[in-house]
C-alpha cells in the first residue's frame, strides 16, 4: 500500500488527473488501496477521474452488487466511470443495459464504458441503447500499442460517429516493447 501511496502522489503531482482500475485485480484489492489514498489525500471533487471496471456475468442483480462493491472499497458513492470489462453476450440484453442507465440515473455512476469490445460489440451496444433510450457507452477503452492494436480505423470512425472517448491501455505491451522478452518470456511478467 505504501507503494502504491507513492506512485498515485507521484502521479497527481505530474498532472495525471485518471486513475483507473478493476473490481478483478488483485481480488478487489487494488480498489481497496484507491480507497485508501482517496480518503487519506481527500482530493477536491472533480479534481481527479477514478474509473473502474466489473466483470461478467452482466445481469442486473451482478451488476447492482458488484458496482455497490466496488463503491464500498473505493469508498465513493459515485463512481465516475464504469466499464463493462470485456465482452458478453449479456452485454447486449435490455436488462444490462437498463440496469446499467439506472445506475447513471440514481448518480452512482457518471459514465458509462466498454472495455475490450470490437467495433460490432460496440456499434450492437450503442444502438440499442439509443433505440430503448437509455444512457449510452461514452467511453471504450482498448488495448493498443505498436505490437497489439484493438483500435482500427473502423472502431476509430464508430467513436467519433456517436462521440465516444478512446482510451487506451497498455502501451508498452505488459513489457513487450521494452524488450525485456527477447529471451522468451520473464516468469512472474504480466505479459
Amino acid at each position: 500500500q505504501a507503494v502504491s501511496f507513492a506512485l498515485m502522489d507521484y502521479a497527481r503531482s505530474r498532472g495525471i488527473t485518471l486513475i483507473d482500475t478493476a473490481a478483478t485485480y488483485t481480488a478487489g484489492a487494488s480498489e481497496k488501496i484507491i480507497g485508501a489514498w482517496l480518503a487519506d489525500r481527500r482530493p477536491k471533487p472533480g479534481e481527479l477521474i477514478v474509473a473502474t471496471k466489473i466483470y461478467p456475468p452482466y445481469r442486473p442483480a451482478d451488476i447492482d452488487a458488484n458496482v455497490a462493491a466496488s463503491a464500498a472499497r473505493l469508498g465513493v458513492k459515485t463512481i465516475d466511470v464504469l466499464y463493462l470489462h470485456k465482452w458478453d453476450d449479456d452485454a447486449a440484453t435490455p436488462d444490462a443495459l437498463r440496469a446499467l442507465d439506472r445506475l447513471v440515473r440514481e448518480g452512482r455512476v457518471r459514465a458509462l464504458g466498454a472495455s475490450n469490445f470490437t467495433t460490432e460489440q460496440l456499434r450492437t451496444t450503442l444502438e440499442l441503447q439509443e433505440r430503448l433510450g437509455l444512457a449510452r457507452f461514452r467511453i471504450l477503452q482498448n488495448n493498443n500499442n505498436l505490437a497489439v492494436r484493438d483500435v482500427d480505423d473502423a472502431l476509430v470512425a464508430l467513436c467519433a460517429k456517436h462521440d465516444v472517448a478512446i482510451v487506451t491501455y497498455s502501451p508498452l505491451g505488459a513489457g513487450f516493447l521494452t524488450g525485456k522478452h527477447r529471451g522468451g518470456v520473464q516468469p512472474g511478467s504480466r505479459f
